[in-house]
């Protein structure tokens, strides 16, 4: 039956050095428990003790169930973060992709307080249970700048989605981070300074920033069939 012994390692080791040491250890004898020869496994006994004079001194026992979960945890924690690193190089636009849908939801969350807030300092409210929460009556139309709120709302609702469908797909090609984080950067600020305009009912400021918009989108297309090589 195969037997393992390390008897001493000479010289003093510093810390970083014990420590990959002792993961490639915790890993071999992982790798045994998880599916290796079972008489193997048996013969495998290391212990592992320090001594001032020789570095590492190993013979005898094997390390503790509490080290070998303690090291396969960090080894996984490597695994999974090398597994992060490799997805962003295989898609170099995915942060650029986040960071514009994060920025569009916090726009979402900002008109969706302003309308709330009209709403409720203008005391105009036209579903009967919302006026009598605060013992109103209902009314026929709604304030102005609540009515905006709800235009804008749609407006997102009919070119937002065509965005997200166009960028995911730029960045699942592959498309290159520089241009991703120009065209999306660009689109959001466009669409911020839409909000503004329309609430504002500023033209044709309006309708120059909803053609710029559809400008980036155009673009991006172009972006996804040079990615294809179409």
């Amino acid at each position: 039956m195969p037997y393992v012994q390390i008897n001493t390692i000479k010289g003093m080791l510093n810390t970083e050095q014990k420590q990959r040491l002792l993961e490639k250890i915790a890993d071999a004898l992982v790798e045994i428990e998880g599916g290796g020869n079972p008489e193997f496994k048996k013969s495998v006994w290391i212990n592992i003790q320090e001594s001032e004079a020789e570095g590492w001194s190993m013979s005898g026992l094997r390390p503790s169930s509490q080290q070998i979960a303690q090291f396969t945890a960090a080894r996984d924690a490597r695994q999974q973060a090398k597994r992060r690193r490799g997805s962003m190089m295989n898609y170099p636009a995915l942060s650029s992709f986040v960071l514009a849908l994060l920025a569009l939801f916090l726009k979402a969350s900002l008109l969706s307080g302003v309308q709330v807030i009209s709403r409720i300092r203008s005391r105009r409210y036209l579903l009967p249970e919302d006026a009598g929460m605060f013992g109103l009556r209902s009314v026929e139309a709604e304030a102005d700048l609540v009515q905006r709120c709800a235009r804008v709302w749609r407006n997102d609702v009919e070119n937002l989605p065509l965005f997200l469908a166009l960028a995911l797909t730029y960045t699942l090609l592959g498309g290159p981070q520089a241009s991703a984080s120009w065209l999306f950067g660009s689109y959001v600020l466009i669409r911020c300074l839409h909000t503004i305009v329309y609430l504002r009912g500023l033209q044709p400021w309006r309708a120059m920033l909803y053609l710029s918009g559809m400008a980036v989108c155009w673009m991006i297309a172009i972006g996804i069939l040079q990615q294809m090589h179409l």
